[in-house]
Formats: C-alpha cells, sequence, structure tokens
C-alpha cells in the first residue's frame, strides 16, 4: 500500500535548526589510540583551579607496586642489549655485571678514576668532575662497536652513612650524582641523540619510604636530571632506583640482587622506585585537607623573632606580611640586594615614584611596620659561611634570639642541559643546596619552633630547562624527611604563584608567554598563600605541597612533557598564525645561493615563522632560543641524515656557517646534500606507487 507521509506527520510542527559551515579542507586526520578514563579525566581536570583551597594540599607517600610480568634472567637473555655500568665501591655492581654476562650481555664498565682510560677492551676509568671524559668514553665504545642502549648508573650507592664530612660529602655527593649524570646526558644527546637509551641509576640513602632509613639529603640531588633527562631527550629514558644495601654474602643480598635484575629486564616508565626487603614500592601522592587553623601559638609566639632568607623577594614579603598580621614579629629580612639607608627612604620614593622596584619594596617594608612589626634588613649570600655569620649575629644583637626561619631564597633556573655547563647548574642549586647546609650549621635547628624550606612542585614535576631547579628543590625535601623527628623542619612545595615569585619573575620566550600568562591565572594568589601557610604550619608534616590544580593531573601531564611536545606546540600555533616579516637586523638579507642553504633557510622560517630567513640572519636574532633550537636541529637531523650536536647552532648560529660545516663533511662538494635530497625523493616516489597499488595498505 502507499502511506500518506503527510497524514502520518500532520498537526507537527517542523524546527529548522541550521549548522554551522565548514569548509571542506580535504586533509586526512588518522585517528589517535583512544585514551583510558583516568587520563581523560585527569585532562580535563587540570585547567580548573580548586575553589576550596582545603583542598589543595598533598603529602608524599609510597605503595607497593611489584612488576606485573616475569622478567629476570630469560627477558635479559632474550634482549641481547649492550649495557654501560658505572661501577660502585660497595660491589652491588661487580655482582650484577656477573650476572649480565652470565645472561649473554655484552657489558662494559665505568670506575671512578683521576682521568679518563682505557683499562682494558670492556674497562675504562674517567674523571667524574671533566666533561669531556664522558664524549671520549661514548666516542670510544662507538668506535668499538660497544654503544650502549642500556645504562646502569650507580656511583651514587656508598657503604655506610657518611664517608665523608661536611663540604667534601656535599661535593662528592654532586660530581658522583648530579654532574655525572648531567655530563652523560650532554655526551649522549651530542653523539647518540637518535638511539633509543635506558638509564637506570641506583643510589641508597635518598628516599624515605618507612621512616626508617638514614638519609643523605645531599645525593637526592640526582633527581633532577632523573626527572628532566627523559623530558629534555626523547630518546632516553629515566629511573631512579632506591635501595638498602643488605650485608655482604647473606640470603637479602641475594634477593636483592634478583629484585633488581628483574627491575634492569623491565621496561615499565616509573621514573621514581625503591626497593624495602623483598617488595618494590613507587612514589605516590595523596591529597590531605588541611582546615583553617584559629590558634599557632605552638608554632608561632607573639613578637617573635623570625629570620626570611629571599626575605626582599616576593613570596619572602608576603610570607614577613603573614607574620606581622598574626603575631606583629620581629623580622629579619635577608637578601642579595641591598636597600638604600633608612634615613633616605623618604627622598628615594619622592624621586623615583611607586613603581620602582626598590620603591615596592620600601613601601612594603613600611605596610610591614604600620602592622606592628619590626624589621631589620641585612644584605648577605646565604651560601658565604662567613657573611652569614655576621648577619645573624646581627640579628641577635637587634633581636635577641632566633625562634624561626624560612628560607625562601632562590633562583629559577632556564637552561635545558644541553647548552649547559656546571657553572649554571651551581648558581640555581647553591641558595637552596648550599644555603640550607650553612644555615643547619649557624643554627641548631633543636632551638628553632619552625624551619621552613620554600620548595617547588618542580621537584616532583621537573620542566624543560629546569634540571638544576628541580634537583636543588629535591635536596630541600629530603633535608626535611631527614630531620623530621623533631616536626619542625617542613618543605613546602609551592605550586606557581600568580602575582609573586619565580614563574612571574622568570623571562620566558616571546612564542610562550601567552601559555605562561594562562598558567599563572590558576597559581596562588597571595592572599591564598598566606592562608596555606598558616595552615601547614598548623599540621605536623615533614613535607607538604601546595597546588591550586589537581594534582594527579599535573604528574601525569609532566610524564608525557618533552622538549619536542614543548617546540611543537609553540610550532602549531605558529602555523595558525601569519608569518612574520623579516625583522632588522645586523645582518643584511642574502638568498640563499645553494641546495643546501635553500634547505636550511626553509627549516628556519618554519620554526621561527620568519617570511624571509637570510644566509647570513643569526638565529638567535630572528628570535630564536634554546627550545626552538631543539626542534630545529631535529629537523636538520632528519632532513640530511647526519647528527647535529646541539651545540652546533651557538657555534654556527647563521645558514651559511651551517652550510659551510655540512659542505665540509661532504668532502667540500655538495654531492652528500643532493644525494641525501635525491634520497628522500626516491622514497616519496616508492611511497606513492605503493599507496596507488595498495590503497590503504
Amino acid at each position: 500500500v502507499e502511506v500518506d507521509w503527510s497524514g502520518f506527520y500532520k498537526g507537527e510542527r517542523r524546527h529548522r535548526i541550521p549548522l554551522p559551515t565548514y569548509p571542506f579542507e580535504r586533509q586526512r586526520y588518522w585517528i589517535e589510540p583512544q585514551k583510558s578514563f583516568e587520563a581523560t579525566t585527569a585532562a580535563h581536570r587540570l585547567p580548573y583551579k580548586k575553589a576550596d583551597l582545603g583542598e589543595w594540599f598533598y603529602v608524599p607517600s609510597w605503595k607497593r607496586c611489584p612488576l606485573s610480568k616475569p622478567y629476570g634472567r630469560k627477558t635479559l637473555s632474550d634482549q641481547k642489549s649492550c649495557w654501560l655500568v658505572f661501577l660502585d665501591e660497595c660491589g652491588c655492581g661487580d655482582k650484577l655485571v656477573h650476572q649480565l654476562q652470565q645472561g649473554g650481555q655484552k657489558v662494559t664498565t665505568v670506575k671512578v678514576g683521576t682521568q679518563f682510560s682505557q683499562v682494558s677492551e670492556a674497562t675504562y676509568t674517567l674523571n667524574p668532575q671533566v666533561r669531556e671524559d664522558y664524549y671520549n668514553l661514548l666516542k670510544e665504545l662507538r668506535a668499538a662497536e660497544r654503544t650502549p642502549d642500556k645504562i646502569l648508573h650507580l656511583w651514587s650507592l656508598t657503604e655506610g652513612d657518611r664517608a665523608l664530612s661536611g663540604s667534601d660529602f656535599s661535593e662528592a655527593c654532586q660530581y658522583l650524582g648530579f654532574y655525572s649524570f648531567f655530563f652523560l646526558a650532554q655526551a649522549i644527546g651530542e653523539q647518540l641523540s637518535s638511539e633509543p637509551i635506558q638509564i637506570k641509576v641506583i643510589s641508597n640513602h635518598v628516599q624515605e619510604v618507612t621512616g626508617e632509613e638514614v638519609l643523605s639529603p645531599e645525593k637526592a640531588t640526582l633527581l633532577g636530571p632523573c626527572r628532566v633527562v627523559s623530558q629534555e631527550y626523547p630518546n632516553i629514558q629515566c629511573t631512579s632506583i632506591d635501595i638498602v644495601l643488605p650485608k655482604t654474602d647473606t640470603q637479602q643480598e641475594k634477593e636483592l640482587q634478583e629484585l633488581l635484575l628483574e627491575e634492569l629486564a623491565a621496561k615499565i616508565p616509573d621514573p621514581i622506585v625503591a626497593y624495602r626487603g623483598k617488595h618494590r614500592w613507587v612514589q605516590t601522592f595523596e591529597a590531605i585537607r588541611l582546615e583553617k587553623v584559629d590558634h599557632l601559638k605552638l608554632r608561632l609566639r607573639d613578637h617573635g623573632v623570625y629570620l626570611i632568607t629571599g626575605g626582599l623577594g616576593g613570596i619572602g614579603l608576603v610570607l614577613a606580611e603573614y607574620l606581622a598580621q598574626t603575631v606583629q614579629a620581629k623580622l629579619v629580612l635577608m637578601g642579595r640586594s641591598s636597600l638604600p639607608p633608612r634615613g633616605e627612604w623618604e627622598s628615594w620614593l619622592k624621586t623615583h615614584g611607586e613603581q620602582d622596584a626598590l620603591s615596592r619594596k620600601i613601601l612594603k617594608l613600611q605596610s610591614l611596620e604600620d602592622m606592628g612589626a619590626e624589621v631589620l634588613t641585612i644584605s648577605a649570600d646565604v651560601t658565604d659561611m662567613n657573611q652569614m655569620e655576621a648577619a645573624i649575629a646581627q640579628a641577635h644583637n637587634r633581636f635577641g634570639q632566633i625562634h624561626g626561619v624560612i628560607h625562601a631564597a632562590g633562583i629559577a633556573g632556564e637552561r635545558i642541559i644541553q647548552v649547559g655547563n656546571p657553572e649554571d647548574m651551581e648558581y640555581v642549586m647553591a641558595p637552596k643546596v648550599k644555603g640550607t647546609l650553612v644555615l643547619d650549621k649557624l643554627l641548631s635547628e633543636g632551638t628553632l619552633d619552625f624551619f621552613v624550606l620554600c620548595s617547588s612542585i618542580s621537584s616532583m614535576l621537573g620542566g624543560v630547562g629546569q634540571v638544576a631547579y628541580c634537583a636543588a628543590n629535591a635536596f630541600l625535601d629530603a633535608y626535611a624527611h631527614h630531620h623530621r623527628s623533631g616536626n619542625n623542619v617542613i618543605s613546602i612545595n609551592w605550586g606557581p604563584w600568580q602575582e609573586v615569585g619565580m614563574a612571574v619573575n622568570t623571562a620566558v620566550p616571546e612564542d610562550l608567554k601567552e601559555e605562561r600568562e594562562r598558567d599563572l591565572k590558576l597559581g596562588i594568589l597571595p592572599q591564598e598563600g598566606k592562608e596555606a601557610f598558616g595552615r601547614i604550619l598548623g599540621s605536623s608534616f615533614a613535607q607538604v605541597v601546595v597546588s591550586s590544580q589537581d594534582f594527579s593531573a599535573l604528574i601525569e601531564q609532566s610524564k608525557k612533557a618533552s622538549a619536542s611536545s614543548t617546540v611543537e606546540k609553540t610550532a602549531t600555533r605558529s602555523l595558525a598564525k601569519p608569518t612574520h616579516a623579516r625583522p632588522d637586523l645586523s645582518s643584511v638579507y642574502v638568498l640563499p645561493g645553494n641546495p643546501t642553504e635553500q634547505i636550511i633557510a626553509e627549516i628556519w622560517e618554519e620554526v621561527l615563522g620568519i617570511e624571509k630567513v637570510g644566509v647570513h640572519d643569526n638565529f638567535f636574532e630572528l628570535g630564536g632560543h634554546s627550545l626552538l633550537a631543539v626542534k630545529m636541529i631535529a629537523r636538520l637531523r632528519s632532513k640530511f641524515q647526519k647528527q647535529f650536536p646541539m651545540a652546533t647552532v651557538f657555534e654556527r648560529p647563521t645558514v651559511h656557517l651551517l652550510t659551510e660545516m655540512i659542505l665540509e663533511e661532504g668532502k667540500g662538494t655538495p654531492s652528500f646534500v643532493e644525494s641525501s635530497i635525491r634520497g628522500v625523493k626516491r622514497k616519496e616516489r616508492r611511497l606513492q606507487r605503493m599507496m596507488q597499488e595498495g590503497g590503504n595498505e
């Protein structure tokens, strides 16, 4: 039968819903793998600032997490890897090497020495403090066809608590741990930038899992490169493994050896692991709720004397204001910079105005005194023992005994590993590491009501360009756990603040400012920081994380963070915008004169978003920076199928100089470049034929 459709729908009202149009751009998009529910949920939570300040707090914890698959000897035998092992002096490494060799692995060992030398075919020594020794080591291994794809580093494994004392022990820890890892990463970036490499770092006295460990906070700085190297080098995966050394030739030692073999065979991307007894533990962070504390007399004294290092910085002044408002404190504000003499403050304000940086500090100090506080400002370097002795003596003469210390001095890091040097790292690490040790020596912690260390969430999240800053804050966290018995040392891992602090004051490249400003809007306001500080003082935790965002989501994000992902986001944003005209430069615009110059110029134009790049234009004058250099070098490596060390762009910052290097390595003729271009075109033609013949396949 025929259906009367008009009758069927008779009486129903029609609604026209216009849909937005879109251009059919004929661009194919690959379907991405389905994300897990947890990861998707975490990503959705990430951009939001929690409204309830009581939910901003987290404390470190550990959970048992056994390996899900039986790895061990059989897996190692199947893998047949090439190992490079930095041997400790406790014998643990020797036993592991023996096990690896029994499993058919090719093993090269390195011992601490005074200089680089080859002892035998598979044994070397090097000086941990000499960067060139690590370069020479990898160069020799490549020539001997022993290029490692797995590296085991045990130089932070020591017998007993402290073989050395004081500054000697601290310096030894840095060169055997942090700097050794730092130099190794640079050497890999220079010579093995495309090969996937696993680095396992075994240490002891670094992590507090059971509460019974004896900690050496100076060793904890190695956690900086453990977290950041994987973020800056896409081909490297790092794991920190903390153990407790059992007695030699015991059943416990045999069990630990088996567990470590399992760990070495595993490809689990857990960045921080600890073994205690027969169990494997991974670090987590538990959310806790801290309520507002109305009465802090157990921690704070009316008119108490409180020393704040970095006291003239943004966060230092905010916390000073809290103490002034709460107990009308006597404040000793210490910083490296000095203020005009107090008698000249009024004239300074009249002649410089309120927007001047020093004027703002003077006005803040005057407001502290209006709140009932007494203020003493002292110019001193917290890392200098003599200056600090004089400063503390001055504070004692003015106010008497010091009741509490807030160590807020610090310097933000902003240099990626590949182009960094020990001086850069020391500059960032010294205020937190050496400064804390100086305060520890001059102020007996038992006499203080509290010793607050202003750490950062970067110690858990890392961050591209933040290796030294991450390491320094990891030291602060370990120091607090080392001294937790008195309940007066507290490490506060602050998230970014909105109006003050390093996140605000650290310079970032122009193309990353928009993202930084967006992140800062979710940060901690000064009033919120004061309230959070008060709640933490009212607790008994040795370490507290303060994050206005969901911290578990931030941790998941940090695991995926990398230099390449950062520059990819930058590149994506730049491609969405029109390219910029060539800026006014010190060089005259000169067109590329050969195919090599043309290829390099086009890469620079794409990476920098510049319409015209001349062969003599300087990469950094064009707006380039270290993160964009990472992407540019990656493009050059891909295009020319050869190694380009990161230092290349600093040594040869123009298209012409890069071309000269390439042609020189091609024996003075462009045949190398032209053959590379022909090879790429052949691959493109072959791929086109395959697609025509095989369709989707």
